[in-house]
């Protein structure tokens, strides 16, 4: 907007930008422009301060479509200016021009119909306007006819038609600018206002994009800031910018009106109705031992060009500008930002004007300085299982939060390989892996056993204790002619504990980490072992002679615990003993009491006296000889439960005694 232009773009990671306009005005309204999708955005953040005067209200164009809006609007068919535009006041009080001026209420319009085809004539629209006729109705009741081709003005004497009339025309104008908005903001007084609004809206994702140059002398961390205009204007000389963080935000839909549903009563008759009312870590001690004093370990070989071998001076004069170096890439960009730690965000401030034309992006320096790092090579089978990589191993010392981005890395002004650097609070350590060395090869085993740790009584159970331990056996063959160091990195297992291994020289949350010496052609082999302690409960009062007598054998069981279960194994055999046999007399008892059922109807249906005398007499026996077997079953089945008994009390004292 002229007088009112953007002075301050902040932008931030999750798709939100604030902008600022600033400026001095002299009016009583401003009106601003906003996409659809804008418009809750900036209902919601919409901030106005005025130093010289008062901001009395704000308004904006309805949610509605524009078909929505025009069917109640005064409508003028496209294409008809003048015929449409007269029909379109019928009704209302007018005042023509024609020569004479007539006042009063149009009646209508009664345009020429073209018959000429008939006759073979063309009329054209001149002729047929002559002949189209507007009449009107005036005060005293007569009703005027005039030629259309004679009107020269027409007033419309009805403030709300004309103001209709107007609505309508804004409304198409706006039609044509698509999905765009307006918002109006109402001032105090046509006076000059010192005005200051902000807001909220969608905007693109500012991106970071960092160069790393490795030097003997040192090395350069280069970030840049890039950024798109998508605004509907050009910027100039604006203050930009950059937060590295992520605030929250959400879209909350001001712009569309809401409608509450209501339940619809009906009137019935002689009835009264109503309705119903949410890895990165480093040991202190360590950073001595990988950090130089200010400087990396020596120069760093490219992948492409062998250590052993001096790089090819670039031809021609100036070419040197043409690799990368410290001091080229140090000199050839000025970066002017100004960092500020805003606790749980970081901004970058770019202290330079900047310009960006509508519909283009920019790429601007957020940061340049000198860093302490080391390279080194790292070995994870999780992350390359064959060969280690090469890494840029680097505390975040630059005084800035640096944010996520790709890093391009050189090496003595030649390109050496690409990574994506974390967020990196201020003091944080990075890993920045951005090669492979195919020179070192490297390959594992894993190997789990169970080692027998002890066993214990606890109550009728027999808890055994093992220690299962994990065996990683690594092979690091340096086929290189220069010995290289290692930094071995081993996953921590939930639950185990390093065991039977060299202490690490450094951990971090989630891995143990060791440095292996690795001469040149030559192999190491490095063994980690991660242990947990695993239990296993048996109950004893299960246990045969043959288990015991194995669990003994392989030294899971002393000779005073084999002794004691061995006393709890006899007694449940004899316990087992007494209730086999206890199945066995229940089986019996129930034979003879089924023997007896047929027993007895045989014998009810036998007589007193004849042959059935003496049958009967011998069923009488065999049922008495049965009836005291029975007895006897009935008697050892109770001596059995109390002898089973008193086992069991034996088994629980015994169990008790242990200790």
């Amino acid at each position: 907007m002229e007088g009112l232009s953007v002075r301050k773009i902040v932008l931030y990671k999750h798709g939100v930008g604030y902008v600022e306009r600033r400026g001095k005005l002299k009016t009583d309204e401003i009106k601003l422009q906003f996409k659809r999708g804008q418009m809750n955005d900036v209902l919601k953040s919409l901030l106005v301060l005025d130093a010289g005067g008062k901001v009395t209200g704000v308004s904006y164009e309805s949610h509605e479509e524009t078909s929505e809006k025009l069917k109640n609007a005064l409508e003028v068919p496209e294409g008809k200016a003048v015929m449409g535009f007269l029909a379109a006041l019928t009704g209302y009080n007018v005042t023509i021009v024609a020569g004479k001026v007539f006042s009063g209420i149009l009646v209508g319009v009664e345009e020429a119909e073209n018959k000429a085809p008939e006759q073979g004539v063309v009329i054209n629209t001149e002729q047929q306007k002559s002949r189209s006729v507007v009449s009107i109705l005036d005060n005293k009741g007569k009703t005027h006819f005039i030629r259309v081709d004679e009107i020269k003005n027409v007033g419309i004497d009805d403030k709300k038609v004309l103001d209709d009339l107007r609505y309508y025309l804004d409304l198409t104008a706006a039609e044509r600018k698509h999905d765009i908005k307006g918002v109006t903001v109402h001032l105090d007084g046509d006076k000059t206002h010192d005005l200051a609004i902000s807001y909220i809206i969608e905007m693109p994702v500012w991106r970071t994009s960092y160069r790393f140059a490795y030097d003997d002398k040192g090395s350069l961390l280069q970030g840049w800031g890039i950024m798109d205009n998508s605004l509907e204007e050009d910027l100039e000389d604006v203050e930009v910018s950059f937060v590295a963080g992520q605030p929250i935000s959400f879209i909350y839909d001001f712009y569309a009106p809401p409608l509450a549903s209501r339940p619809v009563v009906r009137e019935y008759v002689r009835a009264v109705s109503a309705p119903v009312e949410m890895e990165s870590s480093m040991d202190e001690e360590k950073k001595s031992e990988y950090m130089d004093d200010g400087v990396c370990g020596g120069a760093m070989p490219c992948a492409v060009t062998p250590k052993s071998e001096a790089a090819p001076p670039a031809p021609g004069k100036g070419a040197r500008y043409a690799r990368p170096d410290v001091m080229v890439m140090e000199n050839s960009a000025s970066v002017q930002t100004k960092g500020q730690n805003l606790g749980a965000f970081f901004r970058y401030d770019i202290t330079t004007p900047v310009t960006v034309k509508r519909g283009e992006s920019a790429m601007l320096p957020i940061v340049q300085q000198k860093i302490d790092c080391k390279k080194v090579y790292v070995y994870n089978s999780e992350k390359n299982y064959q060969n280690p990589m090469v890494a840029v191993r680097f505390e975040n010392r630059t005084g800035l939060t640096l944010e996520r981005g790709p890093l391009t890395i050189y090496d003595a002004g030649m390109y050496a390989g690409e990574a994506i650097l974390p967020f990196t609070p201020e003091g944080a350590e990075q890993f920045i892996v951005y090669a492979v060395e195919l020179g070192v090869e490297a390959s594992n085993e894993t190997r789990t056993d169970s080692v027998f740790r002890q066993s214990t009584l606890s109550g009728a159970y027999l808890v055994k204790t093992f220690y299962e331990k994990t065996k990683i056996k690594y092979k690091i063959n340096n086929k290189t002619k220069e010995a290289k160091k290692i930094l071995l990195e081993q996953r921590k297992y939930p639950g185990y504990e390093l065991c039977d291994t060299p202490k690490p020289a450094e951990q971090t949350e989630g891995f143990y980490r060791w440095y292996l010496d690795i001469p040149a052609g030559k192999t190491v082999e490095f063994t980690a072992v991660q242990a947990r302690l695993m239990s296993y409960s048996e109950s004893i009062l299960n246990m045969t002679v043959e288990t015991l007598e194995y669990y003994f054998k392989n030294g899971q069981m002393d000779n005073r615990m084999k002794e004691f279960v061995g006393q709890i194994i006899a007694k449940n055999n004899e316990i087992r003993d007494l209730a086999q046999e206890k199945v066995n007399l229940d089986a019996e008892r129930t034979r003879f009491l089924q023997e007896q059922e047929r027993l007895r109807k045989n014998i009810g249906a036998l007589s007193q006296s004849g042959d059935d005398a003496a049958l009967r007499k011998k069923y009488v026996k065999q049922l008495d000889d049965e009836e005291e077997r029975i007895q006897e079953i009935n008697n050892r089945i109770t001596e059995i439960d109390n002898e089973t008994l008193e086992l069991q009390k034996q088994v629980n004292k015994i169990l008790n005694s242990f200790k």
